[in-house]
């Protein structure tokens, strides 16, 4: 009986995330009253909050989107609420351009789907993470894989809609790269498989593609024009009034490009007539500014002047807007915060309560037996008073004990310090000075002299005498107390760095004002660490650091191309990851290590400002 009962409490979990899918397919076609209704009529709870800020984040309502999820307590949410929650999240930063923040939560979701078995979720993610690789150049190499992976989990999947997404991409890809008959190969396969399905948006939106490619980079103005045209009308067969104003614009360019502005103006003129909605508010802003510019080539100054103004009103507009959205974000957040120290604070009276409940009981227990035998007291009491008095000796010796203790703990502690900063500041040097001697050794095996990688090396030597002086005298980082984190990380990766055989590349984001001296110091010390690990066992050629301030927490990032190792089996072996995870433990952070065989390893962090 308890089997069943567990099995179709499972049955109802999949009944219920089908309905998910059935709503978030009803929003990528934009049909928004018929999601609405299924979402009133058929949810409640969190999975209604959820559905209704992802409905508000798809109209491009942001304010709505950040101001639902962030009311919400995801501590009361389960495994797949949790996944999803962290999903519209992701969509809304990314709607809101916080690529950073973006991308953070995109990887919860996806890790929280993976577990749940939600491939075709996991899978449309990637997707979003590839366009947000690809716009960012620190990432951008990595972009080409993740799309590949989309594209293969989608065929494997059998998912059409996905499979023809990067289908389209991965052809941009080629005519990027200046293989335009690899643009056709991939657009020509996506086609087919929308004909195969009868997906009228999968074929409108490649008809606009190729409208796109035709008409601002092929120059083919007459498929071009096809192509759009075929695009607006299958986009009217499903009433997605939303597409209409963009491709109106597209339509505008072909004739602006040549040179026929008359043309090109009707054609805004009918954008501008199209629907206003929220998601369609920022072409608007395009298409004011085209007419402005159409009409002063055709010498109609006072039009071009109209809609100048009108442009300038609406860019207004759009900052006010944004501005909103901020605002309203920042609120969200706080509230949240206030909301979860509300929560601790509950917690933490209810603690008391009860305690001070129990020893209010235990007084009243006591003073019933202290009545109840206060005939016995003048018996007892010379009894009591040696046992206090032995009690009191007991005591004394058991904090002698304890001070003890105490000195013995911090003689251990200290050596554990020393030892920790010579594995990780003079190990860390040694072992870039032994990597640079074999480097000399082979340049004297081949009869080749750099007087540069001498220097350095002695330069090196030099360093770790100092810091073993330094250690002597019980100093901290003197490169960080004089000039701070940045300078000791660039100097740290210009000593360590060695190439072509060794190349570390560091990049820093808005950490233009110093961190707590603490903070500097264990932020260095990890870094160091990772270094010396890439170079001593990863044998890695390529190493990138990523540190960023977020505002309340430094994030860092450190990826290399080295052989990798497994994790779980190695976390105890050597000092360096446990000595990691004790520095970021003691900063009051979180670490996660990432790494397969022969593909490298990933280590990200995040500290507490």
């Amino acid at each position: 009986m308890k089997y069943l009962y567990f099995l179709s409490f499972i049955m109802l979990i999949q009944t219920s995330y089908a309905q998910y899918d059935q709503v978030l397919d009803l929003l990528y076609y934009r049909k928004f009253e018929e999601a609405n209704k299924i979402i009133t009529e058929d949810f409640d709870g969190y999975d209604e909050k959820l559905l209704t800020a992802m409905t508000a984040c798809e109209k491009n309502d942001l304010a709505t989107s950040f101001k639902i999820l962030f009311e919400i307590d995801t501590l009361q949410l389960n495994d797949y609420q949790k996944a999803f929650y962290y999903k519209f999240l992701a969509h809304t930063y990314d709607n809101n351009v916080e690529r950073g923040l973006s991308l953070k939560n995109f990887s919860i979701a996806q890790k929280k789907l993976k577990k749940l078995n939600l491939e075709d979720f996991y899978n449309e993610i990637n997707l979003y993470i590839y366009f947000i690789y690809d716009s960012n150049e620190p990432f951008k190499e990595k972009a080409p894989a993740v799309l590949q992976e989309m594209y293969e989990n989608a065929v494997e999947n059998d998912n059409k809609r996905q499979t023809i997404q990067a289908l389209i991409e991965l052809g941009f890809n080629e005519y990027f790269k200046g293989n335009e008959a690899g643009f056709f190969e991939k657009f020509d396969e996506a086609f087919a498989i929308a004909n195969k399905t009868k997906d009228v948006m999968d074929l409108a939106k490649l008809h606009s593609f190729y409208g796109i490619i035709y008409g601002e980079y092929i120059g083919d103005y007459d498929k071009a024009e096809f192509h759009y045209e075929k695009s607006y009308e299958l986009y009217s067969q499903v009433s997605d009034k939303y597409k209409g104003k963009p491709l109106l614009l597209s339509q505008s360019y072909i004739y602006a490009y040549q040179e026929d502005f008359n043309t090109a103006i009707q054609y805004l003129l009918r954008a501008d007539k199209e629907p206003d909605t929220e998601l369609n508010l920022n072409v608007n802003e395009y298409i004011y500014k085209e007419l402005a510019n159409n009409y002063e080539e055709i010498g109609k100054t006072d039009s071009a002047l109209y809609y100048t103004k009108k442009y300038v009103k609406l860019r207004n507009e759009i900052n006010e807007k944004q501005q909103f959205i901020n605002i309203t974000r920042f609120e969200a957040e706080k509230k949240e915060k206030e909301n979860t120290i509300l929560i601790q604070e509950n917690q933490r009276n209810t603690i008391l309560l009860i305690f001070f409940g129990v020893v209010l009981l235990a007084l009243l227990v006591v003073g019933y037996l202290i009545y109840a035998n206060s005939k016995r007291k003048q018996v007892l009491l010379t009894k009591e008073r040696e046992l206090a008095e032995q009690k009191n000796k007991s005591l004394l010796k058991e904090q002698e004990l304890k001070s003890i203790d105490a000195m013995l703990e911090g003689q251990e502690k200290e050596r554990q310090r020393l030892a920790s900063d010579l594995h990780d500041n003079i190990g860390s040097s040694l072992t870039s000075v032994k990597m640079h001697f074999n480097k000399i050794k082979q340049q004297l095996k081949d009869k080749t002299y750099d007087e540069n990688l001498f220097e350095k090396t002695d330069n090196l030597l030099a360093e770790t005498y100092q810091e073993i002086r330094n250690l002597a005298h019980i100093k901290n980082a003197g490169v960080l107390a004089k000039d701070g984190l940045v300078p000791a990380l660039n100097k740290l990766v210009d000593k360590s760095s060695n190439p072509p055989s060794f190349i570390i590349e560091l990049n820093i984001f808005d950490l233009d004002k110093r961190l707590k001296n603490a903070l500097e110091i264990g932020i260095f010390r990890i870094i160091q660490e990772l270094i010396t690990n890439a170079i001593k066992h990863a044998k890695a050629s390529k190493l990138s650091i990523a540190i960023t301030n977020h505002g309340d927490l430094i994030s860092i990032i450190v990826e290399d191309n080295g052989v990798g190792f497994n994790v779980q089996d190695n976390i105890n072996e050597g000092l360096g990851i446990e000595s990691i995870q004790k520095r970021v433990k003691h900063l009051s952070g979180e670490i996660e290590i990432e790494s397969t065989a022969n593909k490298g390893t990933t280590v990200l962090i995040d500290l507490p400002l």
